[in-house]
């Protein structure tokens, strides 16, 4: 019910079709479309067969956003890494919840107990620049010694880095929500009548709980998504440099003019073109040639986007929820429940 009144949304649905289609659009273009796209070119030539532009090209009718210094169109690698850019992040966004989950409900006790000495320590949590934090852990393993670990040990590493660092301020957050519901007097009333704690977690805990969680779940989801646009302007991204041999064609007009032979160079570019490896890689030519940097920042904005349109749909669809679970448990009151004045009724007669 709460599923079905969540996509009734419209916000929700908004948000929700645009993920599933720019996911659909990359699954595509990697099935279908990848292996007949046209031979890149990093010369254009004018009518009269003089060149006209060296590749990085900007934007213009044959390649709607650019394209990068080899030639590679810049829409393309969007769409290429728009899987990995969103399904990584949703990973992370998996565990993140799982273990603070975890340690905010089944460990909630053992934290109460050390609430006053760790909550102050968390909370700082909520201040410290996470971005700098995770670029000055994962920097050494995925850049200054990067060549002696394996790429799958750096994204692993990577991972389990961005998972862990948001960890203990969510188990906070996860157990004082869970803390406030219990206050809740029905919730009380439950516990005094016999309630197990199973039985008072599932039963009426989970209908205010299960809908906040959803709603922290999309907020986390931003979160990483934005970590990985500051991590790109920082020069780090999931996975890290690939160093790929490429034929260089003469990238200045003079030495086009002049018939300058291509060379083999090694270039840097990224393993799965993930957004955030798109920003770090061309960051130091942002002055010249921007459309390299603006259109990642720009997906990295219409998905965040996208994601903030289905929290505010969640939202609403919780408050709806939340409102007739607890018209129901009010209903569900029996009417001969015993009251605070009717203990003041007993005393007055008695003294009577």
């Amino acid at each position: 019910m709460m599923i079905k009144r969540i996509f009734m949304n419209p916000l929700f649905l908004i948000g929700f079709l645009f993920i599933v289609g720019l996911l659909g659009g990359s699954f595509y273009f990697d099935l279908v479309m990848k292996d007949n796209l046209p031979d890149r070119t990093t010369i254009l030539y004018d009518e009269e067969g003089l060149p006209r532009y060296t590749a990085p090209f900007p934007p213009m009718k044959e390649y709607p956003l650019g394209t990068d210094k080899n030639g590679y169109q810049v829409l393309y690698k969007i769409l290429e890494g728009a899987k990995y850019t969103i399904l990584i992040a949703f990973f992370i966004t998996v565990l993140r919840m799982v273990f603070s989950t975890f340690f905010g409900i089944v460990f909630r006790r053992v934290l109460l107990k050390v609430e006053r000495i760790i909550k102050g320590l968390i909370n700082s949590f909520h201040f410290a620049p996470l971005s700098l934090i995770a670029y000055f852990v994962v920097a050494p393993v995925a850049l200054i010694f990067s060549w002696s670990f394996s790429a799958e040990t750096e994204i692993i590493f990577s991972i389990a880095v961005l998972t862990l660092l948001a960890v203990p301020t969510l188990s906070l957050l996860i157990m004082n929500e869970t803390d406030q519901i219990l206050q809740y007097e029905f919730i009380r009333n439950a516990k005094i009548l016999g309630g197990s704690h199973l039985h008072v977690m599932n039963r009426h805990v989970g209908p205010y709980l299960g809908p906040k969680l959803f709603i922290i779940f999309n907020q986390q989801m931003i979160q990483v998504l934005l970590l990985f646009a500051h991590l790109g302007v920082l020069g780090l991204y999931i996975g890290g440099p690939e160093f790929k041999s490429t034929i260089k064609e003469p990238t200045y007009m003079n030495e086009v003019m002049e018939g300058k032979e291509p060379e083999v160079i090694q270039t840097i570019t990224s393993m799965s073109n993930e957004w955030g490896g798109l920003i770090a890689i061309a960051r130091k030519e942002f002055l010249m040639y921007p459309w390299q940097i603006y259109f990642p920042a720009l997906a990295f904005a219409l998905t965040i986007l996208a994601f903030t349109l289905m929290l505010e749909g969640m939202k609403r669809a919780a408050n709806i929820q939340v409102e007739r679970t607890r018209q129901t448990e009010n209903s569900t009151e029996s009417p001969d429940r015993i009251k605070e004045e009717d203990f003041r009724q007993i005393r007055d007669e008695k003294i009577s």
